[in-house]
């Protein structure tokens, strides 16, 4: 499925903290064009107790409405096959967050 209009999107999923007392890692998931690799969004969470925390979702400004965030939600549910728990959500973020299939607190 397309989950969005602009020509392809790279998804790239980096490590950025692992914390050794408490077992939580944190990541972003970096949505890249893949023509020019220049960044048009991301997903910040923390994979903590064999779950998903988002704690935060960006996507550029002018891009918005356009499936990324989408698409970047759904290769986290693919990746981990594991409950997603969302964190709270500005009003403008809220729509992709009703937007799921299972518009709760958690996705799983």
């Amino acid at each position: 499925m397309n989950w969005y209009k602009i020509a392809q999107i790279t998804l790239i999923f980096e490590h950025t903290h692992e914390d050794f007392h408490n077992n939580q890692n944190d990541y972003i998931l970096a949505a890249k064009d893949a023509s020019t690799m220049q960044l048009v969004g991301m997903v910040e969470y923390s994979e903590y107790d064999n779950e998903i925390y988002i704690n935060n979702i960006l996507v550029k400004e002018d891009l918005k409405r356009q499936g990324i965030g989408t698409q970047m939600i759904e290769e986290l549910k693919q990746k981990y096959g594991v409950k997603i728990h969302w964190g709270y959500s500005t009003p403008k973020g809220s729509t992709l967050y009703e937007s799921m299939d299972n518009p709760t607190n958690e996705l799983g």
